[in-house]
């Protein structure tokens, strides 16, 4: 599955790493012996010249002779410019949508001069944050200052950190990060930022466009 999803993959509303996603099939593939799925009602809506949003049934079932489960599902897919191909770089379902939305956490509220240290803390864990490079510069505030410069990382103005704060990235402790988007041209994708208190190390996973 390594090839058909991108480096970062927003997953059921979180963004993980190809890894992440390969090793969240491999549990509940251990977990139900039994899974078995098929789709219908394809469709695809093209959102640009290089994405689309693929749109389907999925009807599931994970007990032996069981019956199945249908959930209204979708893939958001970027074309792949070296072999013309297409990445996944989104994947979800209305039901999961509907639930994580009715458990939606409090939100952090941030500007342009809040320090990182202040937004990526053990306070803020569990917490939402949503704000982008350009809605931080609009707001007044110094285009260098610590979100916004934090977001230029991606090498692109148009990015956004969205989603919700965790901590210790792969295990590496002390280290907290969040899913986010970035964008050039027509073409946007999904990308985890990583930051770490102790060392100011900043990073982005994900923002080339491949």
């Amino acid at each position: 599955m390594a090839g058909v999803y991108s480096g970062v993959v927003k997953y059921y509303q979180t963004c993980l790493t190809n890894n992440q996603v390969r090793e969240s099939h491999t549990r509940f593939f251990k977990k139900n012996a039994y899974f078995h799925q098929y789709y219908d009602n394809i469709t695809f809506d093209f959102i640009n010249g290089c994405q689309a949003q693929v749109r389907f049934d999925k009807h599931v079932q994970t007990v032996k002779d069981g019956p199945y489960t249908t959930y209204v599902s979708y893939l958001h897919m970027v074309l792949n410019g070296d072999d013309d191909g297409a990445l996944i770089i989104g994947e979800s379902d209305t039901t999961t949508d509907k639930n994580l939305e009715k458990r939606k956490p409090a939100t952090v509220k941030v500007d342009n001069t809040t320090p990182l240290n202040a937004i990526f803390c053990e306070a803020n864990v569990n917490k939402h944050i949503d704000a982008s490079y350009w809605d931080l510069v609009d707001m007044g505030a110094n285009e260098d200052g610590p979100l916004a410069s934090f977001l230029l990382i991606s090498d692109l103005p148009r990015s956004r950190i969205n989603g919700i704060i965790k901590k210790d990235f792969k295990g590496q402790k002390g280290t907290f990060y969040c899913g986010g988007f970035v964008s050039g041209g027509e073409c946007g994708w999904p990308v985890i930022y990583i930051y770490n208190p102790t060392t100011h190390e900043m990073r982005c996973i994900g923002s080339d466009e491949d």
